[in-house]
């Protein structure tokens, strides 16, 4: 493991995070509108609930790039990378769609208020900032500060592994958009 590794992975993953929501802003009205039977959120609030949770977690994040760059300044930045961890796996879990329960803050509960454009917009602005962080942290500053994330018990992470965390989470929310597509059609038929 190196840091260009470790930078390497996490704009891989925010790429191709990325390029599977695009398709979602260009689908019918109807599609994103489409509410399963189960009760579960549309596509339209899914993205929204991506688009607010991103939002949170890059407030966090800026803050402790900040303060990583700024320990940067009076302290090693790690060398060795032969130990260093980008997704334990309690962290590797977050990208795959029912993999553990969680109750979400009321505040990344979607409002249905945020029109598809909108949406598209702040999450393509959310991931571009994600990677002028990691341009920002390329000499491995980013491991100077820690933050702890209570989502399944994960504990500190971080600011690499923050912003995997964001990207992960975008990817777990890709299953539940599929389902949604697939059921939708199905009715379609009927």
């Amino acid at each position: 493991m190196s840091i260009q590794i470790v930078l390497t992975t996490i704009r891989k993953e925010l790429a191709d995070v990325k390029r599977s929501l695009r398709p979602w802003f260009a689908e019918g009205k109807d599609c994103l509108a489409y509410r399963p039977a189960d009760g579960g959120w549309s596509a339209l609030q899914i993205l929204e609930h991506i688009m607010l949770t991103s939002h949170f977690l890059l407030l966090l994040i800026d803050k402790a790039s900040l303060k990583a760059v700024q320990r940067a300044q009076r302290m090693d930045v790690k060398a060795d990378w032969t130990k260093y961890v980008l997704a334990p796996a309690a962290l590797d879990a977050i990208g795959i769609h029912k993999s553990f329960s969680w109750i979400r803050p009321r505040h990344m509960e979607p409002s249905g208020n945020v029109s598809v454009a909108e949406i598209r917009e702040r999450i393509d602005d959310q991931f571009t900032h994600c990677d002028e962080l990691l341009r920002k942290l390329s000499n491995g500053e980013g491991t100077l500060c820690h933050i702890t994330m209570t989502v399944n018990d994960i504990g500190k992470l971080d600011v690499y592994q923050y912003i995997y965390f964001l990207a992960l989470h975008a990817r777990r929310h890709l299953k539940q958009l599929e389902e949604n597509k697939i059921e939708f059609a199905r009715t379609a038929i009927q």
